[in-house]
């Protein structure tokens, strides 16, 4: 029987090897769950789980963090990690974006190149 609680294959079959929980634990909510959803859409619910990226994308462009977070060693391995073995550069580069505004403070406008990114992955098909 598939293991659906602890660690379920479509948080753990990403080609890196790297749980999302690993790195989305030090995110806010909305990236977390955006970064969740672009990271699983190909093993759990495809197209939708893009839909929901860029509904997480979106909210958190309404949304100001009030403190920096704080990230660990271990956190920033995996992310590189997860990245080195993404295959597929748009989803990659989504990741990057989610990431670097978590963590880097980069401009929460970065959002909207994300979201162009996973809207686009919604009208082309694979």
């Amino acid at each position: 029987m598939t293991e659906k609680v602890n660690h379920p294959k479509h948080y753990n079959n990403h080609p890196s090897g790297v749980e999302a929980i690993d790195v989305i634990q030090y995110m806010n909510f909305c990236l977390g769950n955006a970064f969740k959803y672009a990271y699983r859409y190909k093993d759990k619910n495809g197209i939708e789980d893009l839909k929901k990226a860029v509904w997480y994308l979106e909210k958190q462009k309404t949304v100001m963090l009030k403190a920096h977070l704080a990230i660990t060693h271990t956190a920033t391995s995996d992310f590189y990690r997860i990245m080195h073995h993404e295959p597929d550069t748009d989803i990659a580069k989504v990741l990057e974006i989610i990431y670097s505004v978590s963590f880097h403070d980069k401009p929460f406008k970065l959002l909207d190149e994300a979201v162009e990114i996973l809207k686009k992955k919604l009208t082309t098909p694979e």
